[in-house]
């Protein structure tokens, strides 16, 4: 069995969003009984969200054979009023050699309340093209969805709908040694109460970037 060890600086916005939301990989797979760990932190703002956002990303990651992996990724994020936690269960099958597709359901925990429970899953694809036999150029589609955990789903924050477009470049360092850098962006609807008891439909705009860098031993 192989390890491999990412270290990640990521930058996270759109607080709006459930975490996790970045991708920080490319369409290739671990091999079987592989192993994957990730770390992070960053920050970053957005429009229509509570000030500027930091955070802390993690992962866990196996390779199952026939192109596919399983894990865990984590993130939690603050802003000038907001601590959001939340983790998901993730499923990623290699479809082609530049192709892959993601999925997975999660849970985000915090809020301005502290009290704000919601479940979420996301579905989305990795596409990547070799620039050189070093750099290989990455890009995403994300497609999320979450729902509070309460009577009325539309009370404190509401349903939400989020798209996440990154683009990204890993670039092998050799030995086992690589760097990826990616910048996205995130658009996200959300479907909330107002004082008036009617359901209105909020929009916010977040941008981020990231860097990694990947030890496989």
């Amino acid at each position: 069995m192989r390890t491999a060890v990412v270290v990640v600086v990521v930058v996270v916005s759109a607080c709006t969003v459930p975490p996790p939301f970045h991708v920080l990989e490319t369409p290739a797979t671990l091999e079987q009984k592989q192993v994957s760990l990730t770390a992070g932190v960053g920050g970053g703002t957005g429009e229509g969200m509570n000030g500027c956002c930091g955070g802390a990303a993690a992962r866990a990651r196996v390779g199952i054979g026939n192109e596919q992996e399983v894990g865990i990724d984590g993130d939690i994020v603050f802003s000038d009023e907001t601590l959001i936690g939340g983790f998901k269960l993730a499923y990623k099958k290699q479809a082609r050699r530049n192709l892959a597709f993601v999925a997975g359901p999660g849970v985000m925990i915090g809020g301005d309340s502290g009290k704000r429970v919601a479940l979420g899953a996301d579905v989305g694809a990795i596409i990547a093209t070799e620039l050189s036999t070093d750099f290989e150029l990455y890009s995403a589609l994300r497609l999320s969805f979450a729902m509070p955990v309460r009577s009325d789903v539309y009370a404190v924050g509401g349903l939400s709908e989020a798209l996440v477009l990154p683009i990204g470049i890993s670039y092998s360092l050799g030995g086992g040694r690589s760097v990826l850098g990616e910048l996205g962006g995130i658009g996200a609807l959300t479907h909330a109460r107002t004082a008036m008891d009617e359901v209105a439909t909020n929009t916010a705009l977040g941008f981020y970037g990231a860097v990694a860098v990947s030890i496989t031993r």
